[in-house]
């Protein structure tokens, strides 16, 4: 056995690893009981990931044949990977998410591309000038090519969104840094799967398939390793968001103390936190404000960005079901206050109280 098969090896047990992880993950984010956007749109990521894995691992080892049209499966998943990673980072920025026109569009040529691509090939069946024994058309080439640049174009538009809102003050730098981290990677991961592609298909060695295949796994055990060990990594970027341009109020000519006591008179009469699906557009129409306003408005007089206040009174609602009904059960009562997950609910009323909710509840018993 030489070197290069031991790397392969290797290779291809990373890549079994990353497509075990891609399909855990995307399955809990499908199949939870309370689904939201958010879920969906996590749940198209993980797949895509396991999907371009997957392919991978059958190109490294030769098994490609069997799964004849196996590949015609990766362009859906590489066009939908830069829309949901857009949406993830809107969400993570402005607290709202949805799958409504127009944000649905963005996957519009995912959805579009597996049935073009098999017309195509079918119409026009001409092998690839670069790689005739791996590619199965011309169409597969030039839409293999398309999507690529699709997902660079959303990289870029990510990046920039990311860089204009957020705050580098040095008290909020600290917030940001596991976030930060996980963009990183995934950030590096991509590329780097995206050049390794490119080395593939224009050279045709095994070693850059290989290194594809590694790099989408790095990924994939990368963002369950974080979101295991921080529940709220896509809500953290939040806590630094700057919607406001410098020197600009959108609460000109509004009397904000008068909207903040509306605010608090709304959440604590009507309780919208409960429901796990709020997001900051809807609180701002119930209020009568934009979503520009109500940001500014948390940000400058509640000194916290929406994802901690919606929290703080979810976490309260908690305490008061802890205390008022010992009966129901902590994941009862996490749903019941508007959490969409027992990891999330942990994390959040930890960061409020200092103890988990079963502390907090044996502590109640003394």
């Amino acid at each position: 056995m030489n070197a290069n098969t031991v790397i392969f090896q290797i290779f291809h047990y990373f890549i079994l690893h990353g497509i075990f992880l891609s399909f855990v993950m995307a399955a809990g984010q499908i199949l939870v009981n309370r689904k939201s956007a958010i879920n969906l749109i996590f749940g198209i990521l993980f797949s895509a990931l396991l999907i371009i894995e997957a392919n991978s691992l059958l190109l490294a080892t030769e098994l490609s044949d069997l799964f004849s049209y196996s590949e015609y499966f990766v362009l859906p998943a590489i066009f939908a990977l830069g829309p949901s990673l857009l949406l993830i980072v809107r969400y993570s920025i402005y607290g709202e998410i949805t799958l409504k026109y127009p944000y649905c569009m963005h996957f519009f040529p995912s959805m579009l591309s597996f049935p073009l691509l098999l017309i195509c090939n079918m119409l026009f069946k001409k092998e690839s000038p670069i790689l005739p024994d791996k590619i199965p058309g011309i169409s597969y080439f030039i839409a293999g090519g398309i999507s690529s640049l699709s997902l660079i174009a959303y990289l870029v538009i990510i990046a920039v969104l990311v860089f204009r809102n957020t705050d580098k003050s040095a008290n909020r730098k600290n917030k940001i840094i596991s976030t930060a981290s996980a963009a990183k990677v995934l950030y590096l991961a991509l590329l780097g799967a995206w050049l390794a592609d490119f080395f593939y298909v224009t050279t045709g060695e095994i070693f850059f398939i290989n290194l594809m295949g590694g790099l989408i796994s790095f990924a994939s055990i990368s963002i369950f390793m974080f979101m295991f060990k921080y529940p709220d990594i896509f809500t953290a970027i939040a806590d630094s968001g700057v919607i406001r341009p410098r020197g600009r109020t959108y609460l000109e000519n509004c009397d904000a103390a008068g909207l903040v006591l509306k605010l608090h008179e709304y959440m604590q009469m009507e309780k919208p936190y409960c429901d796990e699906s709020l997001t900051m557009p809807v609180l701002a129409e119930e209020i009568g404000i934009t979503v520009h306003q109500l940001s500014e408005l948390l940000n400058t007089y509640e000194n916290k960005n929406f994802s901690v206040f919606i929290n703080q009174y979810r976490v309260e609602e908690a305490c008061r079901l802890l205390l008022s009904d010992r009966k129901k059960s902590i994941i009862e009562i996490c749903f019941e206050s508007g959490f969409n997950s027992k990891s999330a609910f942990n994390s959040a009323f930890v960061k409020i109280k200092n103890v988990t909710p079963s502390q907090y509840r044996e502590n109640l018993k003394k």
